[in-house]
């Protein structure tokens, strides 16, 4: 089993969630870093620039579910699967996977939180 962290499409609410639909959520949380998120109607994290720590949803998936989430994350020619630090609002860290692209558009989300951009 592995844990991920979700921070746009994947989350609840949002339409990729269905791919998490039979995982075990684990908490909210952001990462323990700064990082950029640029969104152009999905969005990216990029660890090339520190601006915000990222807010999302940490998952426990299995190897099958991983393999999905690499395919619709293009990983690893478009996204990137990288390991970092996540901690959950009550100060618990996990060390989880996180899909990184560095593609930069002219909407920078400074809050780094996906739903402030719609």
């Amino acid at each position: 089993m592995e844990i991920v962290f979700v921070y746009g499409t994947l989350r609840q609410g949002y339409n990729n969630h269905k791919l998490l639909l039979n995982c075990e959520f684990i908490d909210a949380g952001r990462t323990v870093n700064n990082y950029a998120m640029y969104a152009n109607g999905i969005p990216y994290v990029s660890d090339n620039e520190q601006v915000s720590q990222i807010y999302g949803e940490l998952y426990l998936v299995n190897q099958r579910i991983l393999f999905n989430l690499d395919m619709l994350e293009g990983h690893p020619s478009w996204y990137k699967r990288k390991k970092i630090a996540i901690e959950t609002f009550e100060g618990k860290v996990y060390n989880a996977w996180l899909y990184f692209n560095n593609t930069k558009t002219e909407n920078l989300i400074v809050s780094g939180d996906y739903s402030d951009h719609l």
